[in-house]
């Protein structure tokens, strides 16, 4: 569909449109989760934040995924950070080892992303930070006494203090995340993304693996592993960004595509400083929450009884919940949405009147009434902000982010 201020700026006239073949194609988004539970809460684990201060990706993630009024794909949002540097008399008490294997598995009921901030190494993963060398080993070996063993869990050091690092063997003994997105910002993180996506032979069931896990391709600066996270998650929130075309804006809510935008910015960067890849694994086709997707949205001037509205959606949803569509204005009436039948993506709303067509008129897709899938994530429409389609915040509690298409004599407004 042409942006709505190219239809103002044309005064553009459409014919009633049914996109039959386009309509037709099943969505391959899908949003985190095993479609069994709610899977709506991102969480944050972050032993060095102490360090890495305004460089943490904390601020990142949380403005493109949490339950903010001006941002956010309306997640709940749980940290787990060490604000201060641990001392031997304020040893780290949050982000410790058995709370990270707590984390990764026990919340598979609940967990839609996993946000992962800390050193790592070659298939490592610093969780718990220490004062001094002595204090590190000595719960090292409490740790292995407790029955964690050699090949899950090691001594490690960065630059900023003595740490117990996990293993690749820790993840795929513990790793219960119910099909979510886990982010990894660390040195060599990407190492361990296929440690949360592959089954690796192992048994488990499929609701025990992340959907999709990305994380670093090498060791970098924390201001690159900073901005690589601005860029992504700020995508994955349809917001604009630096150097980013307002036509990719709802193309790159995708983890893949996000992915892959921001590899190709980040990776080709002049600064050093800045320059970083990430590795993917698992499904890239993972989106937040539904979108009406611009270039198939039902466009249609005028309208009469006879023709139907088509609205197509960038990720799979939930066809057991019949969304609401409401119209008004040029004595239209509509007859119940009906999703298309064979696909997962497609709604289709009859309108029973007027006999006479009228190119004055305003439709309104519910934002609160369509449902994801996978974790029942609601419609990110185009009335919140208004007249933007795909931009967070997506539909709240207080708020709900509806799909508006309005018309006055023949002109979209909305």
């Amino acid at each position: 569909m042409p942006r709505i201020d190219r239809l103002l700026r044309r005064g553009t006239v459409f014919a009633a449109l049914l996109l039959v073949s386009l309509a037709g194609a099943r969505a391959q988004n899908e949003t985190p989760g095993t479609g069994a539970k709610k899977n709506h809460t991102a969480y944050l684990y972050a032993p060095y934040k102490w360090a890495h201060g305004l460089f943490d990706i904390d601020r990142f993630a949380r403005n493109g995924l949490s339950a903010r009024d001006e941002s956010g794909q309306q997640y709940e949002w749980v940290t787990l950070v060490e604000t201060k540097k641990p001392t031997a008399d304020a040893p780290a008490k949050i982000c410790t080892l058995t709370a990270f294997r707590d984390l990764i598995s026990k919340n598979a009921d609940d967990m839609g992303i996993l946000v992962l901030s800390s050193h790592g190494g070659k298939d490592s993963l610093s969780v718990e930070a220490f004062a001094s060398e002595k204090a590190r080993d000595d719960q090292y070996d409490a740790y292995i006494r407790a029955g964690f063993t050699k090949d899950q869990i090691a001594k490690t050091s960065n630059d900023d203090s003595f740490a117990i690092s996990v293993t690749d063997k820790f993840i795929q003994t513990y790793r219960n995340v119910g099909q979510a997105i886990v982010y990894i910002s660390a040195c060599e993180g990407g190492s361990l993304a296929d440690d949360f996506t592959d089954a690796k032979g192992l048994g488990q069931p499929a609701a025990n693996l992340a959907r999709v896990a990305l994380g670093g391709n090498s060791a970098a600066k924390v201001a690159a592993y900073a901005e690589y996270g601005a860029r992504f998650f700020s995508a994955l929130d349809g917001q604009p960004y630096k150097g980013k075309a307002e036509a990719d804006r709802v193309k790159q809510r995708a983890v893949k595509a996000a992915f892959d935008a921001a590899n190709a910015i980040q990776g080709a960067a002049a600064d050093p400083n800045f320059r970083v890849e990430f590795i993917l694994t698992g499904d890239g086709a993972t989106t937040l929450a539904p979108v009406v997707q611009d270039d198939l949205a039902p466009c249609m001037s005028p309208l009469k009884a006879g023709d139907t509205i088509t609205f197509t959606f960038d990720t799979n949803c939930d066809t057991t919940v019949v969304p609401k569509v409401l119209a008004a204005g040029g004595g239209v009436t509509l007859g119940a949405p009906v999703w298309k039948r064979g696909v997962s993506n497609v709604l289709t709303v009859p309108v029973t009147a007027p006999a006479v067509a009228t190119n004055t008129f305003k439709i309104t897709l519910q934002g609160d009434s369509v449902k994801s899938g996978k974790n029942t994530a609601n419609l990110d429409g185009n009335s919140n902000p208004d007249k933007v389609n795909g931009r967070g915040p997506a539909t709240a509690a207080k708020k709900s982010d509806d799909y508006v298409i309005e018309y006055q004599n023949g002109t979209r407004v909305h």
